[in-house]
């Protein structure tokens, strides 16, 4: 199902919803979202530590010592 087509259907949805309804699903989806970039990032940093790999930030810190001297 395309992107176009997940928007269809829920605007079908939410056209006989309540504002309460809808204000309420908005939340969830918020809530959900928040859980899923938790995820995400835990997944990140687990495969970052796993693989030995360098991070943005350590980079970061790299460049401006450098900068520094």
């Amino acid at each position: 199902m395309g992107l176009f087509d997940q928007m269809k259907m829920a605007k079908e949805l939410m056209a006989n919803m309540s504002p309460q309804e809808i204000e309420r699903l908005t939340s969830q989806a918020s809530t959900m979202k928040e859980a899923l970039q938790e995820q995400i990032e835990a997944a990140v940093a687990a495969e970052i530590s796993k693989r030995q790999l360098i991070t943005r930030q350590e980079v970061e810190q790299m460049l401006n010592a450098i900068r520094e001297n």
